[in-house]
């Protein structure tokens, strides 16, 4: 089991992957 740390840790990595993604897509779309 994930302690509450690790599991916050991953939930940001979550979030910045996404918006990783959804900054790539928009600079796709402008290209």
């Amino acid at each position: 089991m994930l302690s509450e740390h690790e599991m916050h840790e991953g939930e940001m990595r979550d979030c910045q992957l996404v918006e990783w993604v959804r900054a790539n897509q928009a600079t796709a779309a402008i290209k």
